[in-house]
Order: structure tokens, then C-alpha cells, then sequence
């Protein structure tokens, strides 16, 4: 756990807090039992008084943490570590830390977590980095391990990987049950872009810069008791919020902008809420099937398979044709 006033006046311009929305030490501390509430269960957070007694009594043990290079405040995971961190794994965490934080001493925090995630999940993905910074900031390593590996074990399900095939069937999947709901909108997308290029930042990286920490921990919540239903519902409101403004658009670099709501395309502060507020409230009126997932996840499958059967058969056609070919030297 990160948050103290230390932290801010280190980190309030770090690339992690950029969109967050957040103005001061006292906004970041206030979010604690909302993220506190991921791990409890405590899905509505009444109980901000008890909340914030149990970060004041957390902080208290955790307030010499940074006199070393690694965290010690309970590291330990329910689940038992199966895998090896590499060098290489080390050096792209290290990478990801220093684009992530400003002080070392953060920078040193993260690392440690990304490690200790990496023992039980086996793989990384960018995007699960920035859940991680994400978590750390508000949560003991342990719970921020346990929560990570219940996402990427449950509802988002082989996403945290550096080949997400899950990611991409299910990027799939989305464009799928958007032309059930929208053809016009389905056919002007898949005619620009393939869903992965925009997708990542809402289904692996939960929203981190695309929305303030408010509605991140909003999302998270969401995911969390709705299960990977919600992701499905959620990309779609994304897409059908924004239908005519990317309906009318032909402009890829433009169209990008909408949907990752990058600051380029946003309005001022006062007016962002109503756009991130608009997006959760339609993702909680879009029904989705589980069953309906299911099957189109089959039939991407099996599409996939095709495509990927059609590109090694070229490949070896080329292979035999270079062979056929005879040069000058040969003759």
C-alpha cells in the first residue's frame, strides 16, 4: 500500500496519476475503502468510517516499508507460487515501473508486486501492469496478488498474458454481438480497424487512462460480481455511446481518440463525468447472454483455427516455390 501524502507529493504527475481525476492526497486517500470494498466483498462500501479506520491502522504498520528495496507487508498469497521470474521478465518489469512512477522507491514497490504476481500467474501483459500500479497504491501485496489472480483465473480469463488468444476471441466476440445489435456501426468499425487495437485498454488495463479512478474502481466492482458478462456489456455501451460520432467518422487516428477517450477529443473537467457516468449506466442496461458468449466463442474458435490452418499452408507454398526457383549460379 502506496497512499500517503509522501506518495502524492511524489507521484501526483506520475504517468499512473495522469487521468485519474485526482487533485490532492485527500481525493486519493478517500478512494481506499472503495478499493478496500474489491477485497472485502463490500460491494457498495457503507461502511466508509470503519474503511478508513482500517487504511489510518494499515498505514500506521506500513509507514517505514520504504526504508527498503522490497515491500514486507505481507506478501504471502493464499495460492502458492508456480513460476520462475526471469531476468527478462525482471527487466521488462523494471521498464514498466520506471514509465509507471517518478521515485525509485515506488518503482522498487511495483517490481516486487509485478514479480510476486508473475509466480502465480506465469505470464504478463502491459495492460496488467497498469492494474497492478493500480492496486498497489491502495492494497498489501498479498491482496493485490489474490485479486489478480482471481481476474485472470475467472472473469478475465487469459488475458494477463504477452499472446492474449483469449483477448483476441474475445475481441472478436464483441464485434460479433455488436452487428447483432448495431449492423450499420458493426460494418463502419470492421471497414477501419480490427477490435484489439482498441480494446486492450478496456478489457486488460481495465479503463486505467481511459477513465478517473473513480469509475476505474467503479468498473473493477462491476467485473468483479457481474463476471465476464459485464466486460461484453460494458465494450458494447462504449461503442453504441459514441454510434453516431463514429458513424460519421472516417478518420482511423480520430475514431481511436473516441475510444480510448484520449485528452485530445475530451471536453473540459466539469462536463467528463457525464460521458464516463453515460458509458457505465448503458453498460448496465446491455443484457447479455452467457450462453450467446459461449457459443460465438466457439464459432471465433474455430475461425481462428481456420485462418491460422490457411496462413501456415501459404507459407509452406511459398516455402516450395522458393525452392523451385533456380538461379543463374545453379544452372
Amino acid at each position: 500500500m502506496m497512499i500517503n501524502q509522501q506518495f502524492w507529493d511524489a507521484e501526483r504527475k506520475s504517468c499512473l496519476l495522469n487521468r485519474s481525476g485526482v487533485r490532492s492526497h485527500d481525493e486519493l486517500a478517500a478512494l481506499f475503502p472503495k478499493v478496500q470494498a474489491l477485497i472485502t466483498g463490500d460491494a457498495t462500501a457503507d461502511d466508509v468510517a470503519g474503511s478508513v479506520m482500517q487504511y489510518i491502522t494499515d498505514l500506521i504498520s506500513t509507514c517505514s516499508i520504504w526504508a527498503t528495496s522490497e515491500p514486507t507487508d505481507g506478501t504471502t498469497a493464499s495460492v502458492a507460487p508456480k513460476f520462475e521470474v526471469t531476468p527478462e521478465n525482471e527487466r521488462i518489469f523494471r521498464l514498466d515501473a520506471e514509465r509507471t512512477f517518478i521515485s525509485e522507491e515506488y518503482r522498487q514497490v511495483l517490481c516486487h508486486n509485478l514479480k510476486v504476481v508473475y509466480e502465480h500467474i506465469g505470464d504478463y501483459h502491459q495492460g496488467e501492469g497498469f492494474v497492478i500500479a493500480f492496486l498497489s497504491m491502495f492494497l498489501k501485496s498479498s491482496d493485490v496478488v489474490d485479486l489478480v489472480v482471481q481476474l485472470h483465473t475467472n472473469q478475465m480469463r487469459g488475458y494477463f498474458s504477452c499472446m492474449p488468444e483469449a483477448y483476441v476471441r474475445d475481441c472478436r466476440v464483441l464485434m460479433k454481438l455488436l452487428e447483432e445489435r448495431n449492423e450499420r456501426l458493426h460494418s463502419h468499425i470492421e471497414g477501419l480497424l480490427v477490435p484489439e487495437t482498441f480494446c486492450s485498454k478496456w478489457f486488460i488495463a481495465m479503463n486505467i487512462h481511459v477513465f478517473t479512478f473513480e469509475h476505474v474502481i467503479t468498473y473493477m466492482q462491476r467485473v468483479l460480481t457481474r463476471g465476464q458478462t459485464y466486460i461484453f456489456s460494458f465494450g458494447l455501451a462504449f461503442l453504441l455511446y459514441h454510434a453516431d460520432e463514429i458513424v460519421a467518422c472516417n478518420d482511423v487516428s480520430k475514431i481511436l481518440q473516441l475510444l480510448r477517450l484520449d485528452e485530445a477529443i475530451m471536453p473540459e473537467e466539469s462536463q467528463r463525468d457525464d460521458i464516463y457516468n453515460g458509458i457505465l449506466n448503458l453498460a448496465d442496461e446491455t443484457e447479455v447472454d452467457e450462453e450467446n458468449i459461449s457459443q460465438l466463442r466457439k464459432d471465433v474458435e474455430e475461425e481462428l483455427q481456420q485462418q491460422k490452418e490457411a496462413r501456415e499452408k501459404r507459407l509452406k507454398e511459398l516455402d516450395y516455390s522458393d525452392d523451385e526457383i533456380k538461379f543463374s549460379d545453379e544452372e
